[in-house]
C-alpha cells in the first residue's frame, strides 16, 4: 500500500513539474512573440 502511494506521489510530482514548466515555457514564448511585435517595450 505504501508503495503504491508513493509511486502515485512521484507521478503526480513528475505531472505538476511537467505541466509548471510548460506553462512557464508557454508565458516566455507568449513574452517574445509580444515583444517582436513591438507591444512590449
Amino acid at each position: 500500500m505504501l508503495l503504491t502511494s508513493v509511486h502515485s506521489l512521484e507521478v503526480w510530482t513528475k505531472f505538476i513539474c511537467l505541466r509548471d514548466l510548460s506553462e512557464i515555457r508557454n508565458t516566455y514564448v507568449g513574452y517574445k512573440l509580444y515583444e517582436k511585435r513591438g507591444i512590449l517595450k
